[in-house]
């Protein structure tokens, strides 16, 4: 993918400098990536896709800031979260919310032996992370998704480590529990990995 460049850092220098084909690179590269953790973190929001357009233009922005210490995708990730609980935040001032309990009788019929797709087990999962409140879910995707470390999860969403340990422990909780209800899941995934 870096055809024209032999390294990230010299990948991000170029689109920093407004190389069209650098930020198209970098685009590519990135979207598939930022799409999926802003929609882990947004949780189905109604304007996730703006959020993404939103991180990617912070991404390309902030270009000239990759030193190239790590990899561009963590380095990334990072724009793409902060950017997302960003706007989280803005929309929990603007707008009260009122949780429903779930219903079991609206829940859809499903059996773990009719062989369902990857894709579909992943769309399951999606949708109950999206009922785990904002902070938690988000730390429970960088950690289980991402696999980033309490320190990293920590400074990226600029949180003492004590209450990213606490949100992360919390998270599990309740996505074990919603794993353990749900008929396609609880055949499918360890909970020991949860």
């Amino acid at each position: 993918m870096l055809a024209e460049f032999d390294s990230d850092y010299e990948l991000t220098q170029a689109a920093a400098q407004g190389d069209r084909s650098a930020r198209r690179l970098m685009a590519e590269r990135l979207l598939d990536r930022v799409r999926t953790t802003v929609r882990y973190i947004s949780a189905d929001d109604r304007d996730q896709d703006d959020w993404v357009q939103i991180a990617m233009i912070e991404i390309l922005r902030s270009a000239r800031t990759f030193q190239g210490s790590g990899s561009l995708e963590s380095w990334s990730d990072r724009i793409a979260v902060r950017s997302a609980m960003r706007h989280l935040k803005r929309r929990r001032k603007k707008e009260s919310v009122v949780e429903l309990q779930e219903d079991p009788r609206h829940e859809p019929e499903v059996n773990p032996s009719e062989g369902h797709t990857r894709m579909a087990i992943r769309r399951q999962v999606a949708r109950l992370l999206g009922t785990i409140s904002g902070d938690r879910r988000t730390c429970v995707v960088l950690r289980l998704v991402y696999g980033y470390s309490i320190d990293e999860i920590a400074e990226m969403t600029a949180a003492p480590r004590n209450t990213v340990r606490d949100r992360l422990k919390r998270g599990r909780k309740q996505l074990k529990d919603k794993v353990r209800r749900d008929a396609l899941l609880k055949e499918w995934v360890n909970l020991r990995t949860i």
